[in-house]
This record gives structure tokens, sequence and C-alpha cells, in this order.
């Protein structure tokens, strides 16, 4: 099994991509190629370098499962917001082709097509369209196009940087991967915004390999609206919020 991984491994990695660092990702691969779901939390750490100081990120933490790219959760917050108050999250839930946004703040939540898309840009594509990198490398396709090198190597870590293909420069310009050895555990990942500026880094913790089933979401308190509004939920450069 995993020697078919491997061909397939050296089919979707860019070329051109270090062979230290192809090394250290097949060893990743390897290490995980059983996983095919994953539960896990994170701390989010946004750095603004445009409006904030580069040593006061607006942070957060959050969750996330994954069965597939088209099934599972991603959930943002809390968060603390500029007025020192700290704000329930939302909750984006993909069922197939359908996508379940849920307001923990208001208590409301939308419900619409997963391809949803304003101005030519595809809102919610799929669950770890924020960190197409998470523990366990449940999603394999992940990898696809991207050219890595090593930025690091000690006896306890492994830093990579990555460089994304063509079809993905509109959400990132790059990427930094830690993982933790020996067992090559992700342990945090640093996107580099399209702007080359801002950044988002992802600190991942309760990881949760294979869970049984994605947890269910009561929704019964909950105001369902009755028309869709994907841009409610964008922050002012067109990213999801």
């Amino acid at each position: 099994m995993f020697t078919t991984l491997l061909v397939a491994l050296s089919t979707v990695i860019a070329a051109d991509t270090d062979l230290e660092a192809k090394a250290v990702i097949r060893k990743w691969a390897e290490a995980r190629k059983d996983v095919h779901a994953v539960h896990v939390t994170f701390d989010c750490f946004q750095y603004d370098m445009v409006f904030r100081s580069p040593d006061q990120p607006e942070i957060s933490s959050g969750e996330v499962h994954f069965t597939s790219r088209t099934n599972g959760f991603w959930s943002d917050g809390p968060k603390k917001a500029k007025d020192g108050d700290v704000k329930r999250g939302t909750r984006f839930i993909w069922k197939d082709d359908t996508i379940t946004i849920v307001d923990e703040e208001k208590k409301r939540y939308d419900q619409g097509p997963r391809d949803t898309s304003v101005f030519g840009w595809q809102l919610f594509p799929y669950v770890n369209a924020s960190s197409p990198f998470l523990p366990g490398l449940p999603d394999k396709t992940a990898l696809d196009g991207w050219k890595f090198t090593i930025l690091a190597d000690s006896d306890d870590e492994v830093m990579l940087e990555g460089v994304p293909p063509k079809t993905m420069a509109k959400r990132f310009r790059g990427c930094q991967l830690i993982l933790r050895k020996p067992d090559m555990t992700l342990h945090a990942v640093q996107y580099v915004n399209p702007n080359g500026k801002d950044r988002s880094v992802f600190v991942f913790k309760d990881v949760k390999h294979n869970p049984e089933k994605m947890p269910d979401v009561d929704l019964s308190e909950y105001t369902a609206r009755s028309i869709f509004l994907p841009s409610a939920y964008l922050s002012s450069d067109g990213a999801k919020q």
C-alpha cells in the first residue's frame, strides 16, 4: 500500500522539490498512511501587518473535524474583539454539497450550496480550505503541486517551507510547517496571505486520528435565516472570517 502512495507522491509534489524535503514528506506520509479522518483543536494567531502591531496578533481558538474534503466542520472562535469583549465564533459545517454556517454569537444559521461564489471567489470550497495541512495528513491531495524546501532540521523537529501551485495562489503566498520527531506529528503551520504580509498561524493540539463520527450539532434553539447571505461571513479582503 505504501509503495503505491510513494509513487503517487512522486507525481503530485512539485518536480523541483528539494530531495531532502521530499524524503521528509514521504516519512510523514508513511507515519500517517492509515489516517483518513481527524478531529483536532487549535489556537490561531492572525498577524495583520498593515493595521495591527506585529506583536499584537488576533488570537482565537477553534476545532476542525475532517472526514473528507466535503464532510466535516471548521469552527472559528471564541476570539477577543477590539473592544476587549470575547465573541463566540462561527461554525462551518460541510455535508456533501451543502454548507451550514452557524453564528454562535447571534444563535442563528444559514444554509446553502457549498459551491457558492462571490465575484468568482468560491467561499466554502472544502473543509480544510483555511489550512490544507492538518495533523495526520487525512487529505493526501493537500500535497498536490506544492514545492518544499527544508528551513531547519534538529533532533526534535523539522521545519519545511512550501510554495503553493498556481491553483492555490489566490489563497496563499506560501507556508511553513513544523513536524515533531520522531513520529512526524504536525505541530504548527504558518500560512502567508497572498499580499505577502499578513499571516495566520495554527498551533494544533488534542489530535484524534480516525474518530468514530462527527459530533452532532443541535440547532433546535437557533434561528434559520430565510435568505442565504454568504457575504455576511466575509472580511474586507474577501477572506472567510
